[in-house]
């Protein structure tokens, strides 16, 4: 393996010189160094690199065609290889090669799990008494991609990263910092410059919560119009009530698996949730308010499980058109007093609500979540955008840092209840995430950043959203049953 030392030797070279001038499966080229880092907790018995990679590089060419390294920050050097029995962690990085003269796949154990706690602790290796910095080599341990600002670098720590890279037969250093990104699979080198205790904290939002593993308890209305989550063992926990778009004739929406992706992450973060759809009632709200009262008044199944004075609203499509009527009612009950936040995603209209209603909601954080391009998309002949840009601008009563206009370019109308991996939802979880976070527990900058200030509050203004031709759209700006104003008129029909 001397060519193996010979190629890591000549990599802290590079490091040296830069200085001063779940998930899915990683592919490892031949030939190539890579740094990683685990994107999930292996289980404890299967978190050597043997059960690791042995099955993906064989365990018995280890050493011959493939190998890992870390670096030892006490002497910082690499010294001897890695053992095969040797244990890896999440939030460490590695280096590692392989010589088969093909690209290999690496993957986790099938029983590894999300990384806990989140947020999560990286320590550091300060810098040593009459050194200018010291190199530590770690990585994010979870399984989403990780903004940089996902990361509270303490004040003896170097506010940027490197990342290594391969491109066109040459390694070289990428610098990550400010709007840089860094991926599942990803290790990077940072740098502490004092003597203090230095550490990174990764508080990513978008993951799957510490309840995750818990079973789901469900409870349904005897109607079958009501459908009841919690994870057992969480009591007293923040409630959200869900409004989900219409369906099929007959069809309730909450007791399918369309939303599935949307209560499995909400509970998994310790909270409940309540979904409402009377089947086929698309202009009328009190219905799904009646539901949501009477299930909170069946305090056996329902009412000792929830916190009401911490609430969220949440609507898709139709039933994110009802939502506006459902906030307004529960708030007038003092729900949600120490907390309450509306989460909407390509609503439809305001029903039931007139425009003084629209101006009085208040004390609530607030997320427009539009799918496609420009905001827009052709799903089913698409929605006349007019309708939430109207929307957006009555709600006079909150401020502008407690609401948030966004679009999410690469989904359409179904992305929020078509089944899909965490991962593949990030454009809803993650401001979904964040705005739980700071509504039911701690309001920091960092969480009202990620939820509130991702879009703009002028989405008309900053041409952010784009309009058609008012024929252009399936869904038009037209009279409406339970539409007690006009969500077009305040813009053209013309393109503008």
């Amino acid at each position: 393996m001397k060519y193996l030392r010979y190629s890591l030797a000549s990599l802290i070279l590079i490091i040296s010189s830069s200085v001063f001038a779940g998930p899915p499966s990683y592919t490892l080229p031949s030939d190539q160094w890579r740094m990683i880092s685990l994107p999930l907790t292996p289980p404890a018995d299967e978190n050597t690199i043997e059960a690791i990679f042995g099955d993906d590089l064989g365990a018995g060419e280890y050493n011959e065609t493939w190998v890992l390294f870390e670096f030892n920050t006490a002497n910082n050097s690499y010294g001897e290889h890695l053992a095969l029995n040797t244990s890896l962690e999440p939030g460490k990085g590695y280096w590692i090669i392989q010589i088969t003269g093909n690209d290999k796949s690496l993957d986790m154990p099938i029983n590894s799990y999300y990384t806990k706690p989140n947020p999560y602790l990286i320590k550091l290796e300060p810098t040593k008494e009459d050194d200018k910095y010291q190199w530590n080599l770690v990585g994010v341990p979870f399984n989403t991609n990780t903004k940089f600002s996902d990361l509270a670098l303490t004040p003896g720590v170097y506010k940027k990263l490197w990342r290594y890279t391969y491109a066109g037969g040459n390694g070289s250093y990428e610098i990550i910092e400010g709007g840089g990104q860094l991926k599942p699979w990803d290790a990077f080198w940072t740098a502490t410059k004092d003597t203090e205790n230095s550490k990174i904290t990764v508080a990513t939002f978008g993951t799957e919560g510490p309840y995750k593993d818990k079973e789901v308890v469900t409870w349904t209305s005897n109607d079958g119009n009501t459908v009841f989550h919690r994870r057992k063992g969480v009591e007293k926990s923040p409630v959200v009530f869900f409004a989900p778009g219409w369906g099929k004739e007959n069809e309730t929406q909450c007791v399918n698996e369309k939303y599935a992706p949307i209560w499995k992450f909400i509970t998994s973060h310790g909270y409940a949730i309540i979904c409402n759809n009377k089947p086929n009632q698309t202009k009328v709200s009190t219905g799904m308010i009646k539901g949501f009262k009477d299930a909170v008044a069946d305090n056996e199944n329902v009412g000792k499980y929830i916190n009401l004075k911490k609430i969220g609203v949440m609507g898709h499509s139709s039933g994110g058109g009802h939502s506006f009527k459902i906030l307004k009612d529960l708030s007038e009950e003092n729900w949600g007093e120490d907390g309450r936040f509306l989460f909407v995603t390509e609503q439809w209209f305001a029903f039931g609500m007139t425009k003084e209603d629209m101006k009085k909601l208040k004390d609530t954080n607030v997320v427009f979540l539009q799918f496609g391009k420009d905001g827009t998309n052709m799903w089913g002949g698409g929605q006349d955008a007019r309708i939430l840009l109207t929307e957006y601008s009555l709600l006079e009563g909150i401020a502008d840092t407690n609401k948030d206009y966004q679009i999410f370019s690469n989904a359409d109308h179904s992305y929020i209840h078509v089944p899909k991996p965490v991962s593949e939802m990030q454009g809803i979880l993650r401001p979904l995430d964040a705005l739980m976070e700071y509504t039911f527990e701690t309001q920091t900058e960092k969480a009202r950043k990620a939820a509130l200030d991702v879009g703009t509050d002028n989405p008309y203004e900053d041409d952010y959203q784009k309009l058609l031709l008012r024929g252009s759209y399936h869904w038009k700006c037209a009279d409406n049953e339970g539409q007690l104003f006009d969500h077009c008129g305040n813009y053209p029909a013309n393109l503008p």
